[in-house]
């Protein structure tokens, strides 16, 4: 059926595959849950970089990956990642931007995180999502 979700691999036994998503834009949180929700995932939402380590320490341990704006207001994501990686250092970071040139991130990622530059469609999304997931 052309309208049910596809179904998303489990991220540990007997659970969902979570992602949380950080990004300053209410419209673009909508929108990745829409997407991730769509495709079976879970999906946790923070506006900035305090927010999304409160709900980091609120979920420790079920998420999977970080999905992270490189430009916010406060604290930017390569800081936030930082941050992230020193609490679990195999946490697996997808860095988004519409505004960040490839030499801003150089340096302050490790080698095993993605950039997906936006504007993006919900395929590129789910399609590096995936591909990250099952590294």
């Amino acid at each position: 059926m052309a309208d049910k979700p596809e179904q998303a691999g489990s991220g540990k036994p007997g659970g969902p595959t979570t992602i949380l998503v950080v990004d300053d834009s209410q419209e673009v949180r909508d929108l990745f849950r829409t997407v991730l929700q769509h495709h079976g995932y879970e999906v946790v939402l923070a506006a900035d970089g305090e927010s999304a380590l409160k709900v980091y320490h609120q979920h420790r341990g079920v998420i999977h990956l970080v999905v992270i704006d490189v430009v916010m207001p406060g604290m930017s994501g390569p800081k936030l990642a930082a941050k992230f990686v020193a609490l679990r250092p195999d946490i697996k970071v997808l860095f988004v931007s519409a505004f960040v040139q490839e030499t801003v991130l150089k340096g302050r990622v490790r080698s095993v995180d993605r950039f997906l530059a936006k504007p993006f469609s919900p395929e590129q999304l789910i399609t590096e999502v995936q591909e990250m997931l099952a590294a």
